[in-house]
């Protein structure tokens, strides 16, 4: 249970206390010095990956697809460039679909065209077949009613023979009777 005691004079600890101040200073610089060079060569790093992928993008943005964007980092700006590059192969292909689909579209519109052609003259050549159907279903009404015409002069004249044929017949009788009854030419007028 004792204490112990010294004595220390006062410019021993002034300069102790110099020696900590002055090697706190330095230190600090130092420390200061580092942190900004380390600052700057980080900054300049991220930079140049920041321009270099920007640089990239707008070569994307004027439709430059070709491009795959890349770093040499191999921290978050890696991933970054992965998913940029990862998303300009998806656009490629999304591109490369709708072109596809684009020409399929234009194979089928040809198609519908000319079905609608082939249908079009199609509908043209039954237009006209009714036209002649119609044309000769009117002439056929026509040469109908003629030879109905016809068919009724020709009874006509059927009668008339028919008439002179019964005179004759009931002339060629009468005839032959008196022929017979009387034994003589008899001359008729007829």
């Amino acid at each position: 249970n004792a204490i112990v005691c010294s004595l220390i004079p006062k410019s021993y600890i002034l300069s102790q206390v110099t020696d900590i101040r002055n090697n706190t200073i330095i230190l600090v610089i130092f420390s200061s010095l580092v942190a900004i060079f380390l600052g700057t060569y980080f900054a300049n790093g991220i930079g140049s990956t920041i321009s270099n992928v920007t640089h990239q993008l707008r070569k994307v943005a004027k439709g430059d697809l070709t491009i795959a964007v890349e770093t040499k980092r191999k921290d978050e700006f890696k991933l970054l460039t992965e998913g940029i590059t990862d998303m300009i192969s998806n656009m490629k292909m999304l591109i490369q679909n709708v072109n596809n689909m684009s020409k399929e579209l234009t194979e089928a519109a040809t198609f519908v065209s000319d079905s609608s052609s082939t249908f079009m003259q199609t509908s043209q050549d039954i237009q006209y077949a009714i036209s002649d159907i119609e044309s000769g279903v009117n002439q056929l009404d026509i040469d109908s009613a003629d030879c109905l015409s016809q068919m009724d002069s020709l009874s006509g004249k059927i009668s008339t023979v028919s008439t002179n044929t019964n005179e004759i017949s009931v002339l060629t009788t009468k005839t032959n009777k008196l022929v017979l009854f009387k034994g003589e030419f008899v001359c008729f007028c007829v």
